[in-house]
């Protein structure tokens, strides 16, 4: 599917980023593999066993946009241009910052990881991305569409990133550049330890879905390499629920 491309993948250690990475591998990338713990990534790498030639780790703080634009100029410096940027990395809210400057406060590092990081990625990228004609995905949630029992905060952010999904792809369309997001409902990752371990809270969201299972990593790995993909090659702008069909419900 792709030959030689290269690909950036944030918060790529870990549950879907990782996913991402062995799928964009299978079909034929060179990955880096960009994430705030450098340990946890090489030790992704180490176990894959896959060579430096098609995978290596760099260590990532999303929030700096100097620190995005010097992973990307390491990246191009290696291998060339990116021609794949998946935008994955992310954190959640937390449950006792609900109230005042707590929440408020919580808001502000949400934002900074989930938004930002989204955007000092990509503009950091952008360069590359047009010599390449190439593509952007970015990880949204069902939360960009709906209030779920999720993080007010969490929301927020992510309903953030649906839009900027859409002025990304208006404002890089024109060279070629699409932009696209999927939109993952539950999916059991790190990131979902807290509802894995609430029986009541886990039934509740799969009852929702048509498939009535939870989604696994891989299965949103999929769609990212679909929408990065010449298979979609005239799809920019799109937020692509990947949620067994609980919006559909």
């Amino acid at each position: 599917m792709f030959d030689d491309t290269i690909a950036l993948v944030s918060g790529a250690s870990q549950g879907i980023g990782l996913a991402c990475v062995k799928r964009l591998l299978q079909a034929g990338c060179r990955v880096a593999m960009a994430d705030i713990a450098l340990a946890s990534a090489q030790a992704a790498i180490d176990q894959m066993e896959i060579a430096p030639d098609r995978c290596r780790a760099f260590q990532l703080d999303v929030r700096d946009a100097a620190q995005c634009a010097s992973v990307v100029a390491q990246v191009r410096a290696i291998w060339g241009p990116l021609g794949i940027l998946v935008n994955n990395a992310g954190v959640s809210g937390r449950k006792d910052c609900m109230e005042g400057e707590a929440l408020s406060a919580e808001v502000d590092r949400l934002m900074d990881v989930n938004v930002k990081g989204v955007l000092n990625l990509s503009m950091a990228s952008a360069d590359d991305l047009k010599a390449t004609r190439g593509a952007i995905v970015n990880v949204a949630s069902l939360t960009s569409f709906v209030a779920t029992r999720a993080h007010i905060a969490y929301g927020a952010s992510k309903g953030a990133v649906a839009q900027l999904t859409k002025f990304l792809a208006r404002d890089l369309g024109p060279f070629g550049v699409r932009v696209n997001a999927v939109a993952p409902g539950l999916v059991m990752t790190p990131l979902t330890q807290h509802i894995a371990s609430n029986p009541e809270h886990l039934r509740n969201m799969v009852e929702r879905t048509f498939l009535k299972v939870p989604a696994q990593p891989d299965d949103i790995a999929g769609p990212v390499v679909f929408l990065a993909s010449a298979m979609a090659a005239h799809v920019t702008g799109v937020v692509l629920p990947v949620d067994g069909g609980y919006l559909a419900n």
